[in-house]
């Protein structure tokens, strides 16, 4: 069965009309509904994100400040791309 994906708006009686549909009259049909994901359909019609979503420098701080008592700071420890993702012998 082929996939049909639109988007529709609920009219003040809680209903959802979908026209123009690419099935057979009679034919029957599996029905999802759910709210419309603004951000993600507007990222896959290539539109940008919002230029403010809401996180300014100093929440980013506070965020890090939170988590500090909880991070393991080692010197000398090489985490580069490379050194991840090579094995070591005997792995």
């Amino acid at each position: 069965m082929s996939t049909f994906e639109t988007t529709a708006t609920v009219d003040e009686q809680g209903r959802v009309l979908v026209a123009d549909l690419p099935f057979a009259p009679g034919a029957e049909v599996a029905v999802t509904i759910s709210p419309k994901a603004r951000l993600a359909d507007d990222m896959r019609r290539g539109e940008s994100a919002p230029a403010d979503v809401g996180e300014t420098p100093s929440q980013a701080e506070d965020i890090f400040a939170e988590m500090r008592p909880f991070m393991v700071d080692v010197a000398d420890v090489d985490d580069s791309r490379e050194a991840i993702y090579t094995r070591l012998e005997g792995e």
